[in-house]
């Protein structure tokens, strides 16, 4: 494994991995802050996430895990990866938009 490593690009690829691992953990954690402000008590909104979340991961591993073999591995993370930003950037202005006054003023109050 440490041969593995001191190859350059091995290298690479490993701490950018590690890098996008955290920006997806911390991505989870905001949504998973957001949820709780927006929907105090509501164990149900946690539930919805996790299973939007994790759903289209169980359907389609098997069938992407397939193409992906047969394709240019560094297109595909390049790819998927700028879909995932496109993706994420508008999450936040994709609430409503009394919900997010709301919690722009909640914020306010608490730190001003």
């Amino acid at each position: 494994m440490f041969n593995l490593l001191k190859k350059r690009g091995a290298l690479f690829i490993s701490l950018s991995n590690a890098v996008s691992q955290l920006g997806d953990r911390l991505t989870y954690m905001v949504i998973v802050t957001l949820i709780g402000i927006m929907s105090p008590g509501q164990m149900t909104a946690y539930s919805e996430f996790s299973i939007t979340f994790t759903l289209p991961v169980i359907l389609l591993s098997p069938f992407v895990g397939v193409i992906i073999d047969h394709s240019n591995k560094r297109q595909v993370i390049l790819r998927c990866h700028l879909m995932q930003s496109i993706l994420i950037f508008p999450t936040p202005t994709h609430c409503s938009a009394p919900r997010l006054s709301h919690l722009i003023a909640h914020y306010r109050g608490q730190y001003h």
